[in-house]
């Protein structure tokens, strides 16, 4: 009896989601969530709820199995939820500023009224939170603090957040990341990224400005980037037309930081342009699938039209769950927000392709985990540290029920990112890879490819053969001989004297200028002056790319009535 019931425990050792170690009298355990209950942000209770839920009743049915097959009587593991702002607090919380303003104070009352000896406490945040005041509290208290969105440095950087942050729901540097990866595996080292203007997610233009960066932070880049960014208004026209005009101009490589309604516009100028001849690539990028941001089904092209080749040329790029064996879950997620929350999920789209919904369950997985972990080491109970569960979750791997998960040395979980492409016979996107943190490396699936419009079939070149204007390279002297021979050498002067005339003028700035004056300076080593650029109506100030490093330049085009 008593070899079966060790071979009952180490089966469900091996095959549960998570490892426990029993015998040992546990630690309660309640996460305390500073999350609104529904404003239309991704972390709202109202999506999140349920798999709050399911996740503690999971933790609690586990141990009872456990404790079961080991023939030991202990009491339970109790796993408890305390909503801050819960379903009461949904006519008077409707923003994020009113998340803010008290958001503090709620967890600091709590503290002082409500906490038990004999409980284990958490905090989870939400991106609307009053950071400086939730990090001193948690920082203050010794509570693990976790995030359910995507984390900036503040959060996770130990000179701006606290030694108990966990950002478990990814950061938006990890998204900048991959779209630079990305650029330098297919070696388009030129790019332009276009930003929508009136996007509400703040997403795209922090993303934007995130990619700049890590693409200078690259060590020793067999080439140089040369990346530009413009911000476009993708409720006008000829603001759509101008930004695809430069772009042209000035990369093959296209990303478009919009949302889905925003992508589709960017790519319907296409045809009219000129651009779908296969030697342009373009990239959206969506923090997740949904009605709020983009998803694969906006980019469905059954049409034999102009712009198909631009879907052809597409890669789409956002967080998204992977494996069939995750399907009993996302039902039993899917059933209890309908019952409990009164929630449907997007036509489509899985609870747990939603990264807040995933980190949710995960969280709870995580926090019992450990805290069975620090008790198996001191079975006598006392203080639960904030700091040690921080500790012990830093640079390790973890099997939870929603699958494999790694936070790294810095307390850090980045997301797992899949890639899709257009797939010409079922004309739909679908997936063709991912980008894979524990290992660092993009992963493609080798039944699938894109299937690129190029003449030989192949991803497109970072520079054409005919260059960006379709005059250089092989094309470069097709025009008439005698007109070459009279404008060359004209061009060639004039060059040169623009030239003396802006090193001359840069001197003189210089020396006359303090450094914040120094408007027309892009970068400590990009010394073009910034130059007017005018399509049309439409013009914008640009900051010209040069000097030894990587140096990025911003455009912003308005029409000239909001200027």
């Amino acid at each position: 009896m008593a070899h079966q019931s060790q071979l009952l425990w180490l089966t469900a050792m091996m095959t549960s989601s998570r490892h426990f170690i029993p015998g040992v009298h546990p630690e309660d355990i309640e996460l305390v969530t500073s999350l609104p209950y529904s404003i239309g942000i991704a972390p709202d209770i109202k999506m999140t709820g349920a798999a709050f839920d399911l996740a503690a009743e999971s933790v609690m049915r586990q141990e009872r199995f456990i404790n079961a097959s080991m023939e030991v009587s202990q009491t339970t593991m109790d796993v408890r939820l305390k909503h801050l702002f819960d379903a009461s607090s949904a006519a008077r919380i409707r923003t994020c500023d009113d998340i803010s303003d008290s958001s503090a104070q709620m967890l600091s009352e709590y503290f002082y009224r409500k906490i038990e000896e004999g409980t284990c406490y958490a905090v989870v945040s939400s991106p609307c939170d009053d950071e400086r005041g939730i990090f001193s509290l948690a920082r203050e208290f010794d509570w693990p603090l976790f995030s359910t969105g995507l984390s900036k440095p503040n959060f996770y950087d130990p000179n701006l957040g606290g030694p108990t942050t966990v950002a478990a729901s990814g950061t938006f540097i990890g998204y900048a990341k991959v779209v630079v990866e990305i650029l330098r595996y297919y070696g388009w080292y030129s790019a332009t990224i276009l930003v929508e203007a009136k996007a509400i997610a703040t997403f795209y233009r922090d993303i934007g400005n995130l990619v700049l960066e890590q693409a200078k932070l690259l060590p020793t880049p067999e080439q140089l980037f040369a990346i530009e960014r413009l911000t476009v208004d993708t409720t006008d026209p000829e603001a759509i037309s101008a930004a695809m005009t430069f772009a042209k101009g000035r990369s093959r490589a296209i990303v478009l930081l919009a949302t889905g309604v925003g992508a589709l516009k960017l790519l319907d100028a296409t045809g009219p342009l000129g651009m779908t001849n296969g030697e342009y690539a373009f990239i959206n990028v969506q923090p997740l699938q949904g009605d709020t941001y983009g998803k694969l089904s906006q980019f469905q092209h059954p049409l034999n039209d102009t712009t198909l080749n631009a879907f052809r040329s597409l890669l789409f790029v956002a967080y998204g769950s992977s494996g069939s064996d995750l399907k009993g879950l996302n039902t039993a997620i899917t059933e209890r927000a309908k019952t409990a929350y009164n929630v449907t999920f997007p036509a489509g789209i899985q609870p747990l392709d939603l990264y807040a919904v995933q980190t949710s369950y995960a969280i709870v997985e995580l926090f019992a985990t450990v805290v069975k972990e620090m008790y198996a080491k001191n079975s006598s109970r006392g203080r639960c540290s904030g700091r040690e569960v921080a500790r012990r979750m830093a640079d390790r791997s973890f099997r939870l029920g929603t699958g494999e998960l790694f936070i790294n040395s810095d307390r850090i979980r980045n997301l797992d990112l899949q890639i899709s492409g257009f797939n010409s016979t079922t004309r739909a996107m679908q997936t063709i890879g991912s980008y894979q943190w524990n290992t660092a490396q993009l992963v493609w699936n080798t039944d699938r490819a894109v299937d690129w419009p190029t003449t030989d079939g192949r991803p497109p070149a970072n520079t054409p053969s005919c260059g960006f204007s379709g005059d250089q390279g092989i094309c470069l002297g097709k025009g008439s001989t005698s007109i070459g021979t009279i404008v060359i050498p004209i061009a060639v002067c004039a060059v040169l004297l623009i030239v003396f005339l802006i090193i001359g003028r840069w001197y003189v700035l210089v020396q006359s200028r303090k450094t914040a004056d120094k408007w027309w300076q892009a970068d400590g080593e990009c010394l073009t002056p910034s130059k007017p650029v005018h399509y049309g109506s439409l013009h914008g100030h640009v900051q010209q790319i040069t000097g030894s490093h990587t140096c990025m330049t911003t455009h912003v085009y308005a029409k000239r009535s909001m200027l």
